[in-house]
């Protein structure tokens, strides 16, 4: 089975830092999404004292697939 969307926050790729951070942290989370699908806009949803959704820049490409990313304050 082929993954055309893939995250996976136990790799520091995805999300970094990995684990648990302090207030006031930067995290960065990235996702890796197939070139073969079109992409208009890709958001990371979060909840802190409401829902914020963060929209994703692409990153750059690589290996047929678009990486997207996104940083947030913990």
């Amino acid at each position: 089975m082929v993954n055309l969307v893939y995250h996976n926050s136990y790799e520091t790729f995805y999300r970094n830092p990995f684990g648990a951070v302090a207030e006031e942290e930067k995290i960065t989370i990235r996702i890796k999404i197939s070139s073969t699908i079109e992409v208009n806009k890709v958001y990371l949803r979060i909840w802190k004292d409401a829902e914020e959704n963060i929209e994703m820049a692409k990153a750059y490409s690589k290996e047929g697939f678009n990486i997207y990313e996104a940083s947030f304050v913990a």
